[in-house]
């Protein structure tokens, strides 16, 4: 499959060039400002191992296939499980080895039994979920002997990344969306960035999320906290078009817990958390349609909530804003239900 789009790229891009000239060119959508799809690879006590370079929140699947031109192609299939309608909140991805475990995901197809991937010319990678993950295809056989040699020779947290080399994490940190972007980086020039923002702070030892603006059209929330992927979702029972506030932990009288969190969950551990809307599709009329904003980092609002009013919340990348500040912001910035 991953060759007939290959091929099918390949066909358009040669169209695209033989028709586009001057200044009727168009820029091609498949193009990135920065190499891109880059991810790590390494040996450790004799198994291979992946690294995408930096989280892929709400993963719903991976796929990994190998092929040789001289004995069939040999594929991993994981997907995440469903649940609500087909709702596929997914899983964070960022390590995998190719033996497992695969915390967080069923296996759709194995690979064959006695499967040997030094054999590998080719390694496909696919990763499914994020706002901007991107698959990539790379030459296998020089890189499946130098992560064979020279693994060892590294820490176990530095990988060997493709026409890169060997990186640590502090520096693909350093280098990620300025001199290339992993798997699951948007592209900056591109401005592809999830921009949407919720409002998060602490009242009286409850977290509270404010939308910033009203939310007329959801049909339910996930709140998915790390480390740990520990994750709630509430499904809206109600039309509610003045929905704006949830406090995590009280009564809401138009939503209704379909999967809650752990009873000794403490969010106050927790180091983040991602708010994302579910929506339904119009196609389907089924709720399993996902709205994303920016994860926030939870450091702030716990630290600092007691300073500022209670109808002042702290908006990611924005600072904190009270209702007047949001909308005298008027479009600079974007919250999760309208500008």
């Amino acid at each position: 499959m991953l060759r007939r789009v290959g091929a099918f790229l390949a066909i358009t891009a040669a169209i695209v060039s033989s028709t586009g000239c001057g200044p009727f060119r168009q820029e091609n959508p498949m193009e990135t400002s920065l190499p891109s799809a880059k991810f790590g690879l390494r040996v450790t006590d004799g198994e291979l191992r992946f690294w995408t370079g930096a989280p892929c929140p709400g993963t719903t699947g991976v796929t990994l296939e190998f092929s040789n031109p001289q004995t069939d192609d040999a594929t991993l299939e994981l997907s995440t499980p469903s649940y609500d309608e087909g709702l596929m909140p997914g899983v964070e991805l960022e390590h995998l080895n190719l033996n497992g475990p695969y915390p967080g995901f069923s296996v759709k197809q194995p690979l064959p039994q006695g499967f040997d991937w030094h054999t590998a010319q080719r390694l496909d990678l696919l990763v499914y979920g994020p706002p901007h993950s991107q698959g990539i295809g790379i030459d296998f056989a020089p890189i499946a002997s130098e992560i064979s040699e020279h693994s060892a020779e590294h820490p176990e947290d530095t990988y060997y990344f493709p026409d890169i080399g060997w990186l640590s994490p502090a520096e693909v940190a350093a280098k990620d969306g300025k001199e290339f972007m992993t798997v699951c980086t948007p592209d900056p020039a591109r401005d592809e960035a999830v921009a949407a923002t919720v409002g998060v702070r602490v009242t009286d030892g409850t977290l509270r999320f404010w939308t910033g603006t009203p939310c007329p059209f959801d049909s339910g929330v996930v709140l998915t906290f790390q480390p740990g992927l520990v994750e709630t979702t509430l499904k809206n029972t109600e039309l509610d078009p003045d929905f704006e506030h949830l406090n995590l932990g009280e009564p809401a009288p138009q939503f209704t817990v379909t999967r809650p969190l752990p009873n000794d969950f403490d969010w106050r551990t927790a180091k983040s958390v991602l708010f994302r809307l579910i929506k339904t599709d119009t196609a389907t009329n089924r709720a399993n349609q996902l709205v994303w904003s920016k994860t926030t980092e939870l450091a702030t609002p716990i630290a600092e909530s007691a300073q500022h009013p209670a109808d002042t919340y702290y908006f990611e990348g924005h600072g904190w804003l009270s209702p007047a500040e949001v909308a005298a912001k008027d479009g600079s910035i974007q919250t999760i239900c309208g500008r």
